[in-house]
């Protein structure tokens, strides 16, 4: 598995923090290395300028020759110094600590840098990208050494100083950084998110040396979440924008992570290429710790084609690499890996002796940071024992002092002691009545509510009993008296038929009468009757009665009742005004419309009601209607009690549109 491989960060990263001040953040400008050298020994030119192409031309060797990179620093080192030029003196130790970086020795970088932040927060002025490209350094020394804690603290130093400096390419830098501590530390939703965030701050500002660094970066990630498809997405995008950038490094980069990828895959063939493509690149900008690392993965990619011989040349090679320019990190890794693969042929005894050799590394790593922290204790350890040694005298004159004024302060700890128990015993009662209280007074309410829920209960009870009686004695008393009245005339008619006596002219409009009384009755007993409180009783009995009233008219009828859902209770009072409203409306269509075509409409749910009432009629003046009619005035004060909408469209000849609608509580 590949780590946020060093030199797609390393390499990119340390360009942009130690660009000089006409560079953007990005990698710095690719200068031709003679002409630089011909500027530099004109003799032409002043202080700044000559300072900073001495910087230009140690940077430019950082890709091709490491010890030449030094000596150019070493030579602006002495020049600024002779000058006094404290900016010159910052770059020239920030080379330095690069070039020794790149090389694996580790203190030596640190040294160097720590040694460039000095003298860059002494400039005058201070500039923030120098300060911030030195803690950036310094956080890549301990990176790449495993101590990520001491890490991010010069990468958040860092990034603070690119924000207040309102610089985003650096701290999308800085965030890049950070990812690779998540990523080295194996969380790796984390190191996905600092990398989305710096491709998103890259993108906006087009620095393309970062975005090879952020492309190749998610690829890694990818990788170790195992999503092979995406990680070759963004391998290809570095690759392609490091082909046309002319970044000879990164592409070495681009080639080794390629190798990794296809290895997982299993297409060994193509991995040895790109393997092959990466070494050839590293030998010859002469990066032996990168080296170090591609032979390691060679060694990995032959172990997985069942060729152990072949892979301990590589690792052993490897080892050699990295125990020349220092590389801890390689150098203990190549160690195990030696360790088994000199197991899997066979030869314990090499086997144990790199075994034991990987062990003290790993030691010698781990171990660093406990070596510090019992430094640390022993010297406060040694500094208690002289502040002790120092105080006994006087802690002897003190004590015969101290005994004679216990007694004293002994006494008044009782008395104190003695109050403040009875206090503790007083708040404590008293938290105990006054929960008691509490408690007592709490079950009251809930007595007192559930007596009310009772007898409210009780009373719609017996609401609804005395509703279910008056309905049943209406309908037996009134309606049966009603009844006999029609029989008495249809017997009447029938006499007078039989018989040569003149008609009673009355007797029709009594009987039309008294059917029309027997209807009204059966609605307001309908309305009474609490067994028809429900949505679906409703629209039934307004089905009924809109198909009493409309079964002699002229017109021709279109009806739709229609309730969507289960059926639920419905309180009298909104029963009573949906159907008066239906009532109302469509007793004026049948009255004044003269319409031929009459539509009546009611549809419900669970939540809500819509009554439509239209005819094809004379229409009205809606306006002139409104001021005088009462009709409009009770519909409008019914869906107000319903919190309903009335809606009438009428106009002159065109006929008239009753709509309401709204909310069943």
């Amino acid at each position: 598995m590949p780590r946020l491989c060093r030199p797609i960060i390393e390499r990119a990263t340390v360009a942009v923090v130690l660009c000089f001040g006409t560079c953007s953040i990005g990698r710095a400008q690719t200068h031709d290395i003679d002409s630089l050298r011909t500027e530099v020994g004109s003799g032409s030119q002043d202080l700044k300028v000559k300072a900073s192409t001495l910087y230009k031309l140690s940077r430019e060797y950082w890709d091709h020759d490491l010890d030449s990179a030094f000596a150019v620093a070493d030579e602006l080192l002495a020049f600024s110094q002779r000058s006094n030029y404290s900016t010159g003196v910052g770059h020239a130790y920030s080379s330095m600590g690069v070039v020794r970086w790149y090389q694996g020795n580790y203190p030596d970088a640190q040294h160097y840098n720590e040694l460039a932040l000095k003298a860059h927060l002494s400039s005058d002025p201070p500039r923030s990208t120098d300060i911030a490209g030195s803690y950036h350094n310094l956080g890549l020394v301990h990176d790449d050494q495993g101590n990520y804690p001491e890490a991010l603290k010069y990468y958040l130093e860092a990034m603070k100083v690119y924000a207040d400096a309102g610089f985003s390419d650096g701290v999308a830098q800085e965030r890049s950084a950070i990812a690779v501590i998540h990523f080295n530390q194996k969380d790796l939703p984390a190191a996905l998110a600092e990398n989305q965030k710096a491709l998103a701050i890259r993108e906006a500002s087009q620095d393309e040396w970062g975005l090879t660094e952020t492309y190749s970066n998610l690829g890694i990630t990818y990788v170790a979440m195992g999503n092979y498809d995406s990680a070759l997405v963004w391998y290809d995008k570095a690759l392609a924008l490091r082909t046309r950038i002319d970044d000879q490094q990164g592409l070495a980069v681009s080639y080794n992570n390629y190798g990794d990828l296809y290895t997982l895959q299993g297409r060994y063939a193509d991995a040895l290429e790109s393997f092959e493509r990466a070494l050839a690149i590293n030998e010859r900008l002469g990066y032996k710790k990168s080296m170090a690392d591609v032979r390691l993965n060679m060694g990995k990619l032959f172990d997985k084609q069942g060729d152990p011989r072949r892979a301990l040349h590589q690792k052993e090679l490897a080892l050699g690499l990295a125990e020349e320019v220092g590389a801890t990190d390689y150098e203990h890794m190549a160690l195990e890996e030696l360790s088994n693969t000199w197991a899997q042929l066979g030869d314990h005894a090499k086997a144990y002796a790199y075994r034991l050799r990987f062990e003290a590394l790993s030691d010698t790593i781990f171990n660093d940071e406990k070596t510090r922290s019992l430094v640390r204790q022993q010297m406060n350890y040694g500094f208690a024992q002289r502040q002790l040694a120092d105080s006994l005298a006087a802690e002897e004159a003190k004590h015969l002092a101290e005994r004679d004024h216990e007694i004293e302060l002994s006494a008044e700890r009782n008395r104190r002691n003695l109050f403040a128990l009875g206090g503790v015993t007083i708040l404590v009662v008293s938290l105990a009545l006054w929960s008691r209280l509490r408690y007592v007074r709490r079950t009251r309410d809930t007595i007192l509510r559930t007596q009310q829920q009772l007898v409210a209960s009780e009373k719609q009870r017996e609401a609804e009993q005395v509703r279910t009686r008056i309905a049943r004695d209406v309908h037996d008393e009134i309606g049966s008296e009603l009844t006999k009245i029609t029989l008495l005339i249809a017997q009447t008619k029938r006499d007078q038929a039989r018989t040569t006596a003149t008609p009673l002219p009355h007797l029709d409009g009594i009987a039309a009468l008294s059917r029309q009384v027997s209807a009204s009755l059966n609605d307001i007993v309908w309305a009474v009757d609490p067994r028809h409180d429900s949505v679906q009783a409703l629209v039934v009995h307004a089905q009924h009665y809109t198909e009493r009233m409309l079964e002699n008219s002229t017109a021709r009828i279109e009806q739709h009742f229609v309730h969507v859902g289960t059926d639920r209770p419905l309180d009298p009072a909104t029963k009573r005004n949906i159907f008066l409203l239906l009532k109302e409306a469509l007793n004026n269509a049948l009255k004044y419309a003269k319409a031929e075509r009459i539509s009546v409409s009611l549809t419900t749910d669970e939540s809500g009601f819509a009554l439509c009432v239209a005819d094809n009629g004379v229409g009205f003046d809606a306006e002139a209607l409104a001021r005088k009619g009462n009709g409009l005035r009770n519909m409008e004060a019914r869906c107000a009690a319903l919190g309903a909408t009335l809606v009438i469209t009428a106009t002159p000849g065109a006929g008239c549109t009753v709509q309401a609608h709204g909310p069943i509580p």
